[in-house]
Parts: structure tokens; sequence; C-alpha cells
């Protein structure tokens, strides 16, 4: 049986970005990334959109999303490998236009202080100011908005393909092969076999499985709050005139849009919708774009009622049922056992965080530059949930 120091369930985005800050720190350790779709197209890491913003009203969460956009911003040098070069993400740094109602705006102003007193370079818009930068937006009812302009969005697939060219470089193992047991021993885990008879030991094991992080914990009969969360992304053709912005604007109903380029006339939208029937499913609901997307986006901009659509995807939150909000740290009963999991639809935008964090539990046993202790499944024993109020 071959041994290593780490072994990281699930290669996506996450067990990437674990795995980059272990070796960035230690090279010379031994780490296995099983994974057991190479291609990953059923992760939710290429079937994101890609947003990374700072807007959040919980500390943690938004000094993990400062430190990851320090990342993207230098993604090509820090990925950079021999065999392909710099990577490029298309880190489009628009901003996150949030339109805020007059009923909501409290709240707003109560997360921007948090978000100010942060480091957050958030610009607090009025109506006026909000008119010059979408003249074709109707903005009745709204009292204001905020923006930063260092968020926006980017390529998760070239995010991820980044990161896993260079781990490999750095000398972790990606072996193709998908793990169906987990030896326990007390209070740690020593082994895991895989479906192609393999068997391998390790020091820590990490479960970056995403979505099926659930059962990955069953196999070692523990578990969490995590399940498969429907989101579906539409590809629109607009007018190349609608002044609509480049910023990923979302209104008060929590409909969105973001448009690709300034000359061009694609618009990828959709809306929150957190009461999809929990489970994997890829068809994305395009009625659900007829008779409620559509018809958002045309009360707001007349510019809108003419979208045409063109396309739809849908991928898989992996979706914290309790408090969504991420489970990051050791298992509570498990003591070589790290859990990276249930973003809910932030983890693109806290990846490399979140890596960071667990290799720092791993290598110092302690976090060493976010203190991200509150993110612990613990909390679901004590009642310490972490309620985020800024979720779209």
């Amino acid at each position: 049986m071959e041994h290593f120091d780490v072994i990281i369930m699930g290669g996506a985005i996450m067990g990437s970005a674990t795995a980059y800050a272990l070796l960035q720190e230690r090279p010379a350790l031994k780490v296995l990334i099983i994974e057991r779709d190479p291609t990953y197209r059923r992760a939710a890491t290429p079937l994101a959109l890609g947003g990374v913003r700072q807007q959040f009203s919980e500390r943690v969460n938004i000094r993990m999303a400062r430190q990851s956009i320090e990342t993207f911003e230098h993604f090509g040098e820090l990925m950079e490998t021999r065999a392909y070069g710099r990577p490029e993400i298309d880190f489009r740094q628009g901003g996150y236009l949030f339109l805020v109602s007059e009923e909501k705006w409290a709240t707003a102003m109560e997360n921007a202080r948090v978000q100010l007193d942060e480091g957050v370079e958030l610009k607090i818009l009025s109506v006026d100011e909000l008119r010059e930068l979408l003249p074709d937006v109707d903005l009745t009812g709204v009292a204001g908005g905020t923006v930063c302009p260092r968020e926006g969005l980017l390529d998760p697939q070239a995010v991820l393909g980044g990161y896993t060219a260079k781990v490999a470089e750095m000398g972790a193992v990606y072996r193709t092969d998908e793990v169906t047991g987990l030896k326990r021993e007390g209070d740690r885990l020593v082994s895991c076999g895989t479906a192609s008879g393999a068997e391998f030991s390790a020091d820590y094991f990490v479960n970056a499985a995403g979505p099926w992080c659930r059962e990955i914990m069953h196999m070692c009969d523990r578990d969490l709050p995590v399940e498969p969360l429907r989101h579906d992304i539409y590809v629109t053709r607009i007018d190349k005139q609608a002044d609509i912005g480049l910023a990923y604007t979302t209104l008060p109903d929590t409909c969105w849009w973001f448009r690709e380029h300034a000359d061009g006339d694609t618009m990828l939208c959709g809306k929150t919708k957190l009461d999809f029937e929990l489970g994997f499913d890829y068809s994305p609901d395009l009625p659900y774009f007829a008779d409620v997307v559509w018809p958002s986006l045309a009360a707001n901009s007349p510019s809108l009622d003419r979208v045409r659509l063109l396309g739809a995807w849908r991928g898989c939150y992996e979706f914290n049922t309790v408090d969504q909000n991420a489970i990051i740290g050791f298992d509570p009963e498990i003591q070589n056992l790290l859990l990276i999991n249930g973003f809910s639809g932030h983890g693109m935008m806290q990846a490399p965080a979140a890596g960071r964090g667990v290799a720092e539990l791993i290598l110092h046993g302690a976090y060493q530059t976010l203190d991200l202790s509150e993110l612990s499944a613990k909390r679901f024993e004590t009642g310490a949930l972490v309620v985020e109020k800024a979720i779209i």
C-alpha cells in the first residue's frame, strides 16, 4: 500500500487550491489527488458563472474573498508553468452592482459599514448616480446601490485548468479513480480504497468532493448538511445599443444580468431560486426563463424586453442546507480528516483562501493568515451558525 502525506478526495477547485497551498509552503510533501472525472464535466467549478465579490455581511466571507481576489489579480504569474506558460483567466473587474430597494436599504448600509471597515473599496451610489450608469433601467423603488470596482467575473474553467497544471508541475499526483471506501480506526482515518482496487494510506485526508462530499462522509460513518442545489444560467442576445452597463448587476428581486462585452450583444442572466428540489439534475429550466427571468428584466428595462434566449446551462452548488456558508476545518470526530465543503455558490470566489486555510491546519495545526474557525463543522453542534445577509 503506497503511503502519502496528504490524500485529497476531489480534484476540482477546492482540492487543487489546497494542494497548491500545501506544496507552495512544503514542496517535498507527498500529495495524492483522487478525481474520478478528469474532464470535470459535472463539477461545480466549470459550470459556475465565475463571479467574484467581496460584498458580504460576514467578516469571514469578506476576508476570504479579499484574499482570493489578490490571487486572481496575479493568477497568471502565480500559476505559470513550463509546459503551458501563464494561464489567462479573463478576469473582468467591472464590479458587482447591487440595486437596493427602499425596504432593504438599512440592511445594505449595515453591510456596507462592515465592508468598508474591512477595507473593501466600496462605493455607495445615489439614484442619480445610478441613472448615469444605467440610463436604460427603471429605478422606481430603488433607494440606491453599492458597487466595488475590484469585483467581477472570470473564466472558472481557466482557473481550474491553471490550478491543476501548476499543482501537477509542483509534484502532486493526480489519479483518475473513485474513492469507494475509507478505513477508520477510532478517531483517525488510516486508508482509502478505490474503484480500481487500489488502496492508499495517508497522515491526512481532505474531503474536497464538492456536491458529492456527503458520500465521502458516509464512508466513515459521518455526515454533513450538504446537498446538490441546481442553478441555471441563461445566455441571451440583446440590442447592441442597450445601455445597461458592464457590471454584474443585481435587481432588488435578485434577478441579475451581466453584459459580456461593451460592443457585443451577448448577456448572461438568471435569478436566484432556492426552492429547487435538491439533487443532481443538469437540465436547465427553460420555462423559468420565460415565466420569471425575462418578465423581471423587461419590467426594469425596455431594452431587455427584446432579449432573445440563445441557450442555457445548469450546474449544482454544494449547498449547505443549514446556514449556506462554507464548512472548513477538521472534522469534529476524526482528527485527520479535513473538510472544505458547502460553499453554496461562493466556492470560486473563496477557493484560494479556503485552500490556504486547510493547508495551514495540516502543516501547522492552526490557521496562520486568516482565522476561519467559525466555519468549522462544530457550529452545527453548538448552534453558532454563520448567517450571511448578502446572499444572492
